[in-house]
């Protein structure tokens, strides 16, 4: 398989959830202590380390592995609220959150406007590198600035080829809980790119005229555009207005999917 592909997003999440007979952290980074007094060995792996060096020891080049995080965490209801800690049983889902309406799930953006405006007990798991939190009987293991930073930083020292995020919509994008917009973004950004934007994202230009002598129709349709004269930029027009943009080193702006695509690919 891995001759025939680019990049492999390994899905690295999901690994604790309602499914199990005790609450779990969604995407712990390493195992946890008690994991390792589980005879079957089945803990053990559930992980994320676990997980990469599963497709590394599998022959997978570490440069091809793309690392899944999640901006959501998995949610449970307890048992009781004394037994509050990882590990704890729990009698099923917990309450949906106000934007994906989903029990058991809860994105970035809804817990943390809950914890604004209730009382959650935060923790912070050490073995794993992960939070979790609860309030009541509410339980829930999830991402922060804090943990993703260590997950991108995880890439890094294993010479992954970057992160892949499940979703985006699940962050914080408006800022409302006391940091800039996309916190989780931002630190990801920060630890793989050194706190500056990446020259190979897609980003766009503070350039009044993206182009000598382009800018978009005033009665031009929203929508791509690629540049006439360099095949790696486009513009997106818009009510008159040019946007523009970069593709990423060694891609092209590809007209059929109006995406970057691989240079041999593309006709310019």
């Amino acid at each position: 398989m891995v001759p025939y592909l680019d990049l492999i997003n390994v899905m690295a999440y999901d690994l604790h959830g309602p499914w199990d007979q005790v609450v779990g952290i969604n995407a712990p980074l390493y195992a946890a202590e008690k994991d390792a007094s589980d005879s079957s060995g089945r803990q053990q792996q559930l992980n994320v380390d676990a997980v990469v060096k599963y497709w590394l020891k599998a022959g997978a080049p570490a440069e091809k592995l793309i690392l899944g995080v999640p901006f959501y965490g998995r949610s449970f209801t307890l048992a009781t609220a004394e037994g509050n800690q990882p590990g704890a049983p729990h009698i099923g889902k917990g309450i949906a959150g106000n934007y994906s309406r989903e029990p058991g799930v809860l994105g970035y953006n809804e817990l943390c406007e809950m914890m604004e405006r209730e009382e959650w007990t935060q923790k912070w798991e050490a073995t794993q590198q992960v939070p979790y939190a609860y309030r009541q009987r509410q339980w829930v293991g999830y991402e922060d600035p804090r943990s993703l930073a260590l997950k991108a930083q995880y890439v890094m020292d294993n010479h992954l080829g970057g992160i892949m995020i499940w979703s985006l919509e699940s962050d914080d994008f408006r800022g409302t809980c006391g940091q800039q917009p996309y916190p989780l973004l931002h630190e990801i950004n920060r630890v793989l790119f050194g706190g500056n934007t990446p020259s190979g994202l897609t980003t766009e230009s503070n350039r009044e005229s993206p182009s000598e002598g382009f800018s978009c129709p005033a009665d031009a349709p929203a929508g791509y555009i690629r540049d006439p004269d360099n095949c790696s930029k486009f513009y997106y027009c818009s009510g008159g207005k040019t946007h523009n943009f970069d593709c990423p080193s060694g891609l092209n702006f590809d007209l059929d999917t109006k995406s970057c695509n691989y240079s041999g690919s593309v006709k310019c």
